[in-house]
């Protein structure tokens, strides 16, 4: 079991009255020994809470996030990158904890599962080892969007994570003067920027790495075609490990839907079958549930791509030729053929 004392804790993000003095005293209940890290802004109240050291941050600002006209969300990458990467600068132990400022971690669980699983494919292997997160998304529903809620791992892996460039101008307002393809394959949300947060750390993580793997084609969040599946599921599965709630698992004291459970989200169960058939490549006839899961990843696309599920929906109805050109705009889209 990792100890404490070779653990800094990096909480990134604004002070939240009360929430935050929770947080930080968790951490030091769970981890006595660790190094707690607080990045946060300038001129936040940080009176009385329980840090080793303090970072305080240029707030770089939120950029719009919607389209609808009416919401005031913001996209808050810029800051997500900021707190996370001067933070982790500040670590001096071998691991990093990089966690939110309004997230009550449970358990020290989690430790127990790092660099559990030792097989990696040498193509897009990016990290010493594999990084501990929450859920990350089907490439088919979010191509290359693992979560940004938090995660575990070597401190010169967290920082390889985190150390991204902000974004431009262009990119965080993309859709404020570009329209959105008609032929996505999968449903978009009509946002501003260009790829969102989640897209937009994992594909900056990923573009250090393309002159030793290869160019990236990615133009925004929604784009998605068998190159990018694959991608997705190989650079998640060889660079992270996903843990189920229970065992990397908190309480959202400020935002309860980072709590939401989706079926679109790469399960424990899910990863294990992307490990197989990626990194170990040990699939056997009779792996009945590796079987199984390919079969529910399978049915999930053909209800999340547009033409998949329009092309099901006139077969049931005996509608044989609007199937076969629904099916048809999926082959070249995703095959290009």
């Amino acid at each position: 079991m990792i100890d404490s004392k070779e653990i800094s804790i990096v909480l990134q993000g604004p002070i939240y009255k009360d929430i935050t003095n929770r947080v930080c005293q968790r951490m030091r209940d769970l981890f006595p020994e660790a190094e707690i890290i607080l990045s946060t802004w300038e001129g936040s109240d940080t009176k009385g809470l329980l840090y080793d050291v303090l970072v305080e941050n240029k707030d770089p600002g939120g950029t719009p996030l919607l389209l609808d006209g009416s919401s005031q969300k913001t996209n808050n990458v810029d800051r997500m990158i900021t707190s996370s990467k001067n933070g982790i600068k500040k670590a001096t132990r071998k691991y990093t904890l990089r966690w939110r400022t309004d997230l009550l971690l449970k358990n020290s669980a989690f430790l127990e599962y790092f660099d559990k699983y030792k097989a990696r494919a040498d193509e897009w292997k990016i990290f010493k080892k594999r990084v501990l997160v929450h859920n990350p998304t089907l490439p088919y529903i979010y191509p290359l969007g693992p979560t940004d809620i938090s995660c575990f791992g070597l401190t010169e892996d967290v920082l390889t994570y985190w150390d991204l460039p902000l974004q431009t101008k262009e990119d965080a307002n993309y859709f404020l003067t570009h329209k959105y393809p008609e032929d996505n394959l999968i449903a978009m949300q009509y946002g501003a920027p260009r790829r969102g947060a989640e897209c937009y750390v994992w594909y900056n993580v990923l573009k250090k790495f393309e002159k030793k793997y290869g160019q990236i084609n990615f133009s925004f969040s929604f784009d998605f075609n068998q190159e990018l599946q694959r991608l997705s599921e190989l650079t998640i599965v060889n660079n992270l490990q996903v843990l189920s709630r229970d065992k990397f698992d908190f309480e959202a004291l400020a935002h309860p839907y980072l709590l939401t459970a989706s079926e679109t989200f790469i399960t424990e169960e899910m990863w294990m079958f992307f490990y197989k058939k990626y990194c170990n490549k040990t699939v056997r006839l009779l792996d009945f549930k590796y079987h199984l899961t390919a079969i529910k990843l399978l049915l999930l696309k053909c209800k999340y791509v547009i033409p998949l599920r329009k092309s099901l929906k006139y077969l049931r109805s005996l509608k044989l030729k609007k199937a076969y050109r629904e099916y048809q705009k999926y082959r070249k889209k995703y095959y290009g053929v």
